[in-house]
Order: C-alpha cells, then structure tokens, then sequence
C-alpha cells in the first residue's frame, strides 16, 4: 500500500544503503570487510530477493538482498553464487525465521 509501513521501511533501507556505499572507496571490497559470506543455494523473488545459503561454518543463513548501487542487483543472484555482505544489515522474522537484510553486498567468486 502506498504510504504504508511497508513502503516507509522500503524507503528507510534503500537510503541506508545508499548512504553506506557511497561512503567506502568503489574498489575497497575484500572478504574481511565483509560481516556475511554466503554460498546461495536458493533464491526466490525478484528484486528484493530471498536467498538461503551457506556460511563457510557450513552454518546455513537466510538473506534478504536489496538493490543497492547499480551493479547490485538482487534479481541476478543464482544458486551457485557466493555473496560478500558489508554494514549495515539488519536481522528481522519473517514469518517465524530470522533472515539478514543485506544492502551493501556483492557476488564473489566460490
């Protein structure tokens, strides 16, 4: 609904990660800046996307991934992929299970 709550934290998160990758040099991602790295098994959605995968702890973690700057797009991610996620990311329930926001993110190679 338009001007709903929804909307509003919509809103609130694209301007978080806005506001954090603009704040890091372009080149400056490395896996020790990164508070997440994930190996996707499976994605459903499409931009934001869903996508349960991996820690390299073979911990498995759920994510909600959000367009960010524009070679972030959630809706390329595939299984397969594995992700580096930076700050901020935020944990909420979804429908009983705990996933992480991710703004500030890319895929890496396995």
């Amino acid at each position: 609904m338009p001007g709903g709550l929804a909307s509003e934290l919509q809103s609130w998160v694209i301007e978080a990660a806005q506001t954090a990758s603009q704040s890091r040099p372009r080149n400056a991602l490395s896996v020790d800046d990164a508070v997440h790295v994930i190996d996707v098994d499976e994605i459903k959605g499409s931009g934001p996307v869903f996508a349960n995968g991996t820690k390299p702890d073979k911990e498995t973690h759920k994510v909600l991934l959000v367009d960010g700057q524009a070679n972030q797009k959630a809706d390329k991610v595939k299984a397969g992929d594995r992700l580096s996620i930076r700050l901020p990311t935020w944990e909420v329930q979804v429908l009983g299970e705990a996933w992480t926001i991710g703004v500030d993110w890319r895929t890496m190679k396995p």
